[in-house]
């Protein structure tokens, strides 16, 4: 008799998917030998688990103004910055863009 494997349930959904996905990558990260980076990253996964339902609250409670913010300073952080030049310009060299 052959049974089907892969059965979902209630709670199986696309969280459980890509925390499979991640500890896939742990494991891939621990047989690579980044034992470190395999713990950060099990851990991290390991508490957004754990707070999923208070996660969930919270961004049912917050609005479109502030999921924007967030964008934006995403985009501020990992685009514009490193872009930015890391020297000191105009009188007396006082503004450097990077560091302000």
């Amino acid at each position: 008799m052959v049974t089907n494997v892969r059965r979902r349930t209630a709670n199986s959904g696309p969280t459980t998917e890509i925390a499979a996905l991640l500890m896939f990558g742990v494991g891939a990260l621990l047989g690579d030998g980044r034992t470190a980076e395999a713990i950060a990253v099990g851990g991290g996964t390991a508490v957004l688990l754990q707070w999923k339902r208070l996660l969930r609250g919270f961004v049912e409670r917050i609005g479109q103004a502030e999921i924007r913010a967030v964008f934006r300073l995403g985009l501020i952080v990992l685009v514009i910055l490193p872009i930015l030049p890391d020297r000191a310009f105009g009188p007396f060299d006082v503004l450097n863009p990077f560091r302000i």
